[in-house]
């Protein structure tokens, strides 16, 4: 009896990304020999083979990750050449990371297939050249492939033509198991770019070098002007070449002074090689209040006369911000969570330069409710977000309360530190499965609303809503730090409560993360260089404002 099976329209793809797969993902086992299963493609990446001095490694790093909406082409071929209904299958990716076969199904027999061999490439393309006389059906493909001078981003995957074959696994466990281990049909060289160093030399605080991504650089490729992909994590740009054809990579980038560098070379099919360009200067720089945090994280003087266009925050702290540093007798390594989370984040802290806004707020009676807010939505809840980690096995000794618990007039006096990242985490997390969502809904969505809205670099934590303490190092700078706003256009000066007696906040004044018991937290109105006072989180309206550290 033969047994027919059909291959599904869900081609398992045994990963979700070519970057992390030095294995095959595990295939499920089929049932027994009558039954009817659907043939599964798994799809590794083979990597670059790294010709750098020293290194003999096949490099996963440099791997292709497919996104959903990527395609890849399928080829069957028996002894009678391409079978008819297996000739540039498309299949895509799903958002799931499985790939998807294009039309009908095709009919799996398990006699058929064990004589055929498959062939699969990417990216998919209905004119694919693929002539089954050559040894490899695409060399004539390959050879013509054109790389386009802007490789950025998504195109990249465009060009990075890769091939693959392979055979069936026609016994009963696998049945029509494809294993398919892509290779790159180009050469990738991989330009590593020197840092810029802030080597800063204030005379009353100490503070460690500060370094950045180089993010200005241009390039050319054999005397064109070319944009290559950037890989942020590691600093690192490729540029994708012709295998066997000598190349020239020229670059120029502003550092402490204007700089160039040049690499050439000849590389073959699949192999990558990385050239590391070497900058020992640094940028002696004297740190200061007032001055321009940048979205590449790089600073200028708050004395410049032409502010740059991309600035998104004034600097209001000028040394390290973790608390374990600034109060070792309150915190440790262990319960710093900024530390812990961000050790290089240890030059300073920023100011945003606009108040949060949220265009799906909850409406509060007549006023702007888009810009000033409650809290939280839910009146007389009686819990907090602070303290669900104090029962949490994972994380019960890594953070500190931020509840003063009716306990102190002078919040300052309980958490002393700058806790505004440790509280805003513990808040958030109750998104993630952990504390109540109904004690900070309305805050947890302003706070993403600017996330999404003002990105930082990555040598930067991430916007959160400062604590009282943060807010007491911004209202004693006040006058430096709304000169420095006041030089840019749309950006929110900070203003001072009409509130005067530090009871009852007002709807100026600014929420902070951290609370004073169950129903309310505690705020600040800027007055008097230190002014705090407690608001009603589902009463009083104040505004989102956020920091980050660097």
């Amino acid at each position: 009896m033969k047994i027919y099976s059909y291959i599904s329209a869900l081609l398992i793809a045994g990963i979700a990304s070519f970057s992390s797969c030095s294995q095959e993902e595990d295939v499920k086992e089929m049932n027994g020999d009558n039954s009817s299963s659907g043939l599964q493609i798994s799809v590794s990446d083979g990597g670059y083979f790294d010709t750098t001095p020293g290194t003999r490694a096949i490099e996963k790093g440099y791997a292709t990750e497919f996104t959903e909406g990527d395609e890849i082409g399928i080829f069957g071929v028996d002894a009678n050449g391409i079978v008819e209904n297996i000739n540039n299958r498309k299949c895509m990716m799903t958002a799931d990371g499985n790939w998807k076969i294009d039309g009908e199904q095709i009919k799996y027999n398990g006699a058929e297939f064990k004589q055929m061999k498959f062939y699969a490439y990417y990216p998919y393309d209905v004119n694919v050249k693929f002539n089954v006389t050559e040894g490899d059906p695409f060399a004539e493909y390959i050879s013509e492939w054109t790389l386009g001078n802007d490789q950025s981003g998504e195109k990249y995957t465009k060009y990075d033509l890769m091939t693959s074959s392979s055979s069936a696994v026609v016994d009963n466990r696998f049945k029509g198991e494809i294993n398919f281990k892509m290779q790159h049909c180009m050469a990738l060289a991989v330009l590593k770019m020197p840092n810029l160093v802030y080597n800063f030399i204030n005379s009353d605080v100490t503070i460690d070098d500060y370094e950045l991504p180089i993010t200005n650089a241009s390039f050319k490729l054999n005397n064109k002007e070319v944009t290559p992909y950037y890989q942020k994590s590691t600093g690192a740009y490729r540029f994708l070449v012709k295998p066997g054809e000598e190349f020239k990579i020229e670059g120029s980038y502003t550092g402490v002074k204007e700089m160039t560098c040049t690499a050439t070379a000849k590389l073959n099919e699949g192999t990558a090689k990385v050239y590391t360009v070497s900058d020992t200067n640094k940028k002696e720089y004297t740190l200061s209040i007032g001055d321009y945090y940048c979205a590449d994280g790089s600073i200028v003087s708050k004395d410049i006369e032409s502010v740059p266009d991309n600035v998104i925050g004034i600097v209001c702290y000028v040394g390290n911000p973790q608390p374990s540093v600034t109060h070792p007798q309150n915190y440790t390594e262990a319960n710093d969570a900024l530390r812990r989370d961000y050790a290089k984040c240890k030059h300073g802290l920023v100011l945003a330069l606009n108040n949060a806004i949220n265009a799906k707020a909850p409406v509060i009676s007549n006023a702007d409710y888009t810009v000033s807010n409650q809290f939280h939505e839910n009146k007389d809840l009686g819990i907090t977000y602070g303290d669900w980690f104090s029962a949490d096995e994972e994380w019960k000794s890594k953070f500190d309360n931020c509840n003063t618990a009716n306990s102190s007039t002078v919040p300052e006096t309980r958490y002393p530190a700058f806790m505004g990242y440790n509280n805003t985490v513990l808040l958030t997390m109750c998104y993630e499965g952990k504390g109540d969502q109904k004690v900070c809904n309305i805050a947890y969505d302003f706070i993403n609303a600017y996330r999404v809205a003002v990105e930082v670099p990555a040598v930067a934590t991430s916007w959160y809503l400062p604590s009282v303490t943060c807010w007491n190092q911004v209202a004693k700078n006040l006058g430096t730090i709304n000169g420095s706003l006041n030089k840019i256009a749309g950006a929110d000066q900070m203003v001072s409560s009409t509130i005067n007696d530090k009871k009852n906040a007002g709807t100026d004044h600014y929420w902070s993360s951290t609370q004073r018991n169950g129903s309310t937290q505690w705020v600040h109105g800027m007055g008097n260089g230190n002014y705090a006072l407690t608001g009603e989180r589902a009463g009083n309206r104040g505004y989102f404002r956020m920091m980050l550290a660097f």
